[in-house]
């Protein structure tokens, strides 16, 4: 006679196996932590890596600014530490003092203060669109290499029975 058992557990359980024993309800404690485990440290991956993306970009922006003629001040007085916690941190914030505006990009993690006027921020924002266009630009040769040498799931040799296919 034939009877119903529970499938035996696997060693590392993929999703289809924890789905039906979690229907089942044959998902001992250890299991259950296990998962949680694993989205935990997916989770801390995953924001990590935006992190370290940001952190670049951030670098990114402070060298543009600097090159756009940004003087850079460190926050070694009372009133740049002042500037420095009351500006909204990586962002440009235009500042007026009579008629003449000056541009400030305060970054609180390297404890600096970037001062500029109306030429370095024009300077700055063409720098930007420049580096914008360099980077398009590099992503289309990259891509049209990999086109050139015709980069498909099979490499550059091909589909299989037809040869290798030199560039």
């Amino acid at each position: 006679m034939w009877r119903w058992s529970a499938p035996p557990k696997p060693h590392a359980p993929n999703a289809g196996w924890v789905v039906f024993l979690l229907a089942r309800g044959r998902v001992s404690f250890d299991e259950e932590g296990m998962i949680f485990r694993f989205l935990l440290v997916s989770v801390v991956v995953l924001t990590s890596g935006c992190a370290s993306i940001e952190r670049a970009n951030r670098a990114g922006a402070e060298r543009v600014l600097a090159a756009a003629g940004f003087k850079v001040l460190p926050a070694n007085t009372p009133e740049r530490q002042d500037s420095l916690a009351t500006l909204p941190p990586w962002t440009m914030v235009r500042k007026f003092k009579g008629d003449v505006a000056s541009y400030v990009y305060a970054d609180p993690q390297q404890g600096v203060l970037f001062l500029g006027d109306e030429k370095a921020y024009a300077k700055f924002q063409q720098l930007a669109i420049e580096l914008r266009i360099a980077n398009e630009n590099m992503l289309a040769a990259r891509m049209n290499l990999n086109a050139s040498q015709q980069w498909n799931d099979w490499g550059c040799w091909g589909a299989p029975g037809f040869g290798p296919r030199w560039p």
